[in-house]
């Protein structure tokens, strides 16, 4: 009898991948499997891909801040990819209602880097934890924090072209929490951040 290949359960995915990858993972596994396999607590799935090397195109990320409304005191700002038509006029558990998520022509060539459960350095550098070889990412460009209760926050490294979370400029060397939901601004790319539940949720939503 040939030998049996190694489930998702038993296997790890990659750090690093296209959407694809990920995607067919979660439709072949079950959430607690899928999590297990994960190597960290979420995912930067990458908003301006259209696929090759070191080609900024920023897609829809202006018309994608549109989509955001200001938060509440209280709120969380969170894209609910999973409901018909990428959008909702209801508020979720998730946060508040959110029209449709603008996608791009080639999503399917989209790439996720996975955030590790240590956080780490995120810039060019061939050292970074979350490496992004693109013109616009300083070799050292941010710092992603996760502390002993799982909050993820993110720290400009004095990087040339800065760092932003849902439109908002990141003061060098100030922390500023990351919450699932939001959009996270490299230099000229941008990142969905999702913890690893919501990405196991949303993968479907995300295939466009």
């Amino acid at each position: 009898m040939s030998p049996r290949a190694p489930s998702v359960a038993t296997a790890s995915l990659p750090s690093s991948a296209p959407l694809q990858i990920y995607q067919r993972a979660a439709a072949l596994t079950p959430l607690p499997a899928f999590l297990r396999a994960l190597p960290g607590i979420g995912a930067l799935v990458r908003l301006d891909e259209r696929g090759g090397d070191d080609e900024p195109a920023r897609w829809a990320y202006d018309a994608l801040l549109k989509t955001i409304p200001p938060p509440a005191a209280d709120d969380d700002v969170f894209v609910d990819l999973a409901l018909s038509d990428l959008g909702s006029d209801e508020a979720t558990a998730t946060g508040p209602s959110q029209p449709p998520l603008p996608i791009p022509a080639a999503r399917d060539l989209a790439t996720v880097a996975v955030v590790p459960a240590r956080g780490g350095s995120v810039g060019r550098a061939p050292s970074s934890v979350v490496r992004i070889a693109e013109r616009s990412i300083s070799r050292q460009h941010a710092l992603i924090g996760v502390d002993d209760d799982g909050v993820v926050s993110v720290t400009d490294l004095g990087s040339d072209n800065g760092t932003a979370i849902n439109g908002m400029a990141l003061a060098v060397r100030a922390p500023q929490e990351l919450r699932s939901g939001d959009v996270l601004e490299l230099g000229d790319v941008a990142f969905l951040f999702l913890d690893a539940g919501a990405f196991f949720s949303h993968l479907p939503a995300l295939g466009g």
